[in-house]
């Protein structure tokens, strides 16, 4: 959509391929701009009821029928997201951030840790400072 230019009307086949590019580069530049604002989540190894190195670019698929999960929060090189996806209404995940930053230790919400005791999807954003979680 970016070049749209003109479409041989006069020339069936032509105007056809034309029409086709057209709609490839609509359904390009959509997904391009859809990635820009979305972030793609790579799935974080859980083991047992510890979950080790999640950070940023990251999600967390838990399953709390165990008991209560862990989570520590690597510190980040760069701000970015990051997300916990609680499957289970039984029990909590806990959110504890690791390492600190130039004022102090790395906080979540401004507190030391964050407890999710429900389900559903979260979203975590990393500043370049501290963590900031959905409630």
């Amino acid at each position: 959509m970016k070049t749209i230019g003109s479409f041989e009307t006069n020339d069936p086949l032509r105007l056809t391929e034309q029409l086709d590019r057209l709609q490839a580069n609509i359904v390009a530049e959509t997904k391009a701009i859809r990635l820009g604002y979305m972030p793609q989540l790579r799935p974080a190894a859980l083991s047992f009821t510890q979950l080790e190195a999640f950070s940023v670019g990251q999600i967390a698929i838990v399953d709390t029928t165990l008991g209560n999960v862990t989570i520590t929060l690597g510190k980040p090189d760069a701000p970015g997201f990051a997300a916990l996806a609680k499957q289970v209404l039984l029990n909590s995940v806990i959110l504890i951030p690791a390492g600190s930053n130039a004022i102090g230790p790395i906080l979540i919400n401004g507190a030391a840790s964050k407890t999710y005791p429900t389900n559903g999807l979260f979203w975590l954003f990393f500043d370049g400072l501290n963590w900031e979680a959905t409630l």
